[in-house]
């Protein structure tokens, strides 16, 4: 009985001590686990609703904007030499023409008779000036020998005779004659020994050079009636008709233009001007091709500006390069994770147009003229160059007068850590980035290089895919050490 009023009593006690236990498990189960899963529900996470971009290796540029309109440099008023009725116009307007092709003619009928006639002069002049110079043929030669050796037999037999006459009047009289015809044949001899006549062949050559003159002239006469394409190129206009006269040299007739060769003549704000040099690359968009950009170099910077409207700006000429397939533009994602193309730098969509100053679409800026290379036989495989005589498709809507934007590229920095520009904070000359670190944010310090207005170069404070806080409304930044974002105030594109 003992035994078990204390095994009873041992279970009694476990149990007052047991159940405390139990609720305080629970209870701190509840504090520590359940409370903070259902305060967790009711928090809003830090990052929901925040824009956030990946540190990024990219090419980034600073960029310079010209705008003007597109040339082609290498066009040709065509005129008649000659004046006269117009007998035949065997082009339009936009017609193609290989270098040689006829294009228009004069009535040429009366030139014709005259070059027949000179042709004929010409042929006479060579013949005798050909004879003053060789006077006598082998036959002359042959029969002046002979002569003169029956001259000398005939003298010989002459005073024989005379010799055994005793003197005989009548002999002495045919050696007389006979000494006189060996004097003409030695006379005879002498002149071809001597050759032609200096005198005779200096009056022949005067002759023929007269005649060839006059040749020359009826040939020219009807070249200048007769207008041919001086290379292989578009007609761009036609200003006479068939029956109509024209007047030598003044009256323009056919224009032709090499539509493979463009140049950019644009201005730039004088802020930019000196940053511009030539052979800077040059990235050109032309209005009436949105979706596509061609490569271009500067050709050459113009040293007098002009004012208009208070802003002074400066005439440039940016080659077109034609050799080199045209690319199409690229665009940022939201975030701004992408970088931009060379195309689009520059902060170009925010531009506002200003026209040139001293251009026009038709008008040189007087800067001289720049040529493009001809392309390879077969075409470059690597650049994407078409064949000789082969134009590019989107070469073939390019014309001239159509409004353009080069992007002159100053500066270019090439596989650097690059962050979305809006995500820099530049206040006194310190930058500064807010960087994910886990479910949080953190402030950095940075040190920034180039930008281009979208992006902005990160010398050092960040590392390649850290990812940066995007502020929803844009940050002005201030004081940044290299200079700000490039921006397209008045003409010029970097301020």
């Amino acid at each position: 009985m003992n035994t078990r009023h204390g095994i009873s009593g041992g279970l009694l006690r476990s149990k007052r001590f047991a159940i405390p236990a139990i609720i305080l498990v629970l209870i701190l189960v509840g504090v520590f686990v359940v409370r903070p899963i259902f305060a967790a529900r009711g928090q809003t996470d830090p990052l929901e609703g925040v824009d956030t971009a990946e540190v990024t290796r990219s090419t980034i540029q600073r960029t310079v904007s010209a705008f003007g309109y597109l040339i082609m440099p290498h066009q040709v008023k065509l005129t008649f030499g000659g004046s006269g009725k117009i007998s035949e116009v065997k082009v339009k307007m936009g017609d193609t023409v290989k270098k040689g092709d006829v294009l228009a003619r004069l009535d040429i009928t009366t030139l014709e008779v005259a070059l027949l006639r000179a042709e004929d002069t010409f042929v006479k002049a060579r013949r005798a000036y050909d004879d003053s110079n060789q006077p006598f043929s082998e036959v002359d030669i042959a029969v002046a020998r002979s002569t003169l050796a029956a001259a000398e037999a005939r003298l010989t037999g002459a005073y024989y005779s005379w010799a055994t006459d005793q003197g005989s009047a009548s002999k002495w009289s045919s050696v007389k004659s006979a000494e006189a015809d060996l004097e003409k044949a030695r006379e005879a001899w002498r002149k071809i020994e001597a050759g032609p006549d200096p005198d005779d062949v200096a009056d022949a050559e005067r002759q023929m050079k007269i005649a060839q003159a006059a040749l020359d002239d009826a040939k020219r006469q009807i070249d200048e009636a007769i207008i041919v394409a001086p290379y292989d190129g578009i007609v761009a206009q036609v200003f006479v008709t068939e029956g109509s006269r024209a007047s030598a040299d003044t009256t323009q007739v056919i224009s032709l233009v090499d539509p493979t060769r463009f140049e950019l003549q644009a201005t730039v704000d004088e802020i930019d001007i000196s940053r511009v040099r030539a052979g800077q690359q040059v990235s050109i968009s032309v209005d009436a091709l949105p979706d596509t950009t061609f490569p271009g170099k500067v050709t050459a910077v113009g040293p007098v500006g002009s004012r208009q409207s208070g802003v002074v700006s400066f005439p440039i000429i940016i080659s077109v390069d034609t050799a080199t397939t045209p690319s199409q533009r690229t665009s940022t994602n939201r975030s701004g994770g992408a970088a931009t193309s060379p195309s689009t730098t520059g902060g170009q969509a925010n531009a506002t147009r200003q026209q040139p100053q001293g251009s026009t679409p038709s008008g040189g800026s007087g800067l001289g003229q720049a040529t493009a290379g001809s392309n390879g036989q077969n075409g470059n495989p690597a650049t994407g160059a078409p064949p000789v005589g082969q134009q590019l498709p989107a070469l073939t809507t390019l014309k001239e007068g159509l409004t353009a934007t080069g992007t002159i590229i100053i500066e270019q920095k090439v596989n650097v850590l690059t962050v979305p520009s809006r995500a820099v904070r530049t206040q006194r000359g310190r930058s500064t980035v807010e960087v994910v670190a886990g479910a949080a944010t953190e402030q950095r310090v940075v040190v920034v290089g180039i930008t281009d207005g979208t992006r902005m170069e990160i010398v050092s404070g960040l590392q390649e895919k850290e990812r940066v806080v995007i502020p929803k409304t844009a940050i002005r930044a201030t004081n940044v050490p290299t200079g700000p974002p490039s921006g397209m105030g008045g003409q010029g594109g970097f301020r």
